[in-house]
């Protein structure tokens, strides 16, 4: 247990200060369809060190891993549980951003996957991969392989990563006494600076092409708020 609980802390204190470089990054360029190109050297740590930790993450879960292991061996033998290509996160910046950085990734390694690896090989000459929307989707991923593991959950409500006013959240905490991994009946949402993940299942759906969020999910007041404006915004398109 206490094994379990210090990895996780290290874990979610690693992706904290990562997700303050990505602050401070946004601070003078907004995150716009425009800037997802925008190729910066500010990016390679944040992308380097967040697929570091998914790899670390993803085999904890794997029987028997060794250097060889891939990451569709991941997608294969973490996906029952983590339950990752569908689901979606909510990016809190200028205009909110609906990531799902793990589509269909038992098929297909992932376009930021890819652009990590040829960083880790050769920063030099790859130094193009390092772009917004990559060091974006990298982050987003790794909040998910933190959000969804069920074994961490006593780690995230320490860190505050619940909203503690939701409804549901006494049912969190007496389901963590009754045995680790027990997922909740209603979707509850993760929520750190800049990312909100469900903790299971989904928030979003999609009509029309277009992200709606479920009335269903209790977000905190300062998230709460912001999917409000970003509504209101939308409907009051001309």
């Amino acid at each position: 247990m206490k094994d379990k609980r210090t990895k996780a802390s290290f874990v979610i204190s690693n992706f904290s200060s990562l997700e303050e470089q990505l602050l401070a990054c946004l601070a003078f360029l907004p995150y716009t369809a425009e800037n997802h190109h925008v190729v910066s050297p500010r990016f390679v740590p944040i992308i380097l060190d967040a697929c570091s930790l998914i790899d670390s993450i993803l085999r904890d879960f794997v029987d028997q891993p060794d250097e060889r292991t891939t990451f569709k061996r991941y997608a294969r033998e973490t996906e029952e549980y983590l339950e990752l290509d569908a689901a979606f996160s909510i990016l809190l910046s200028t205009t909110l951003s609906f990531l799902n950085p793990f589509a269909s990734w038992k098929t297909k390694v992932p376009a930021w996957w890819s652009a990590h690896n040829r960083l880790k090989h050769d920063r030099l000459n790859n130094y193009a991969e390092a772009t917004y929307e990559t060091t974006v989707l990298a982050l987003c991923a790794l909040h998910q392989v933190i959000a969804r593991n069920r074994n961490w959950i006593p780690s995230l409500i320490s860190a505050g990563w619940f909203n503690s006013d939701d409804s549901h959240f006494p049912d969190l905490m007496c389901a963590q006494h009754i045995g680790e991994g027990v997922t909740p009946i209603n979707v509850m949402a993760v929520e750190s600076k800049l990312f909100v993940t469900p903790l299971h299942s989904n928030f979003v759906e999609f009509s029309n092409g277009q992200p709606v969020v479920g009335e269903d999910c209790e977000f905190s007041p300062r998230v709460a708020a912001m999917i409000w404006a970003f509504e209101w915004h939308g409907s009051n398109q001309i």
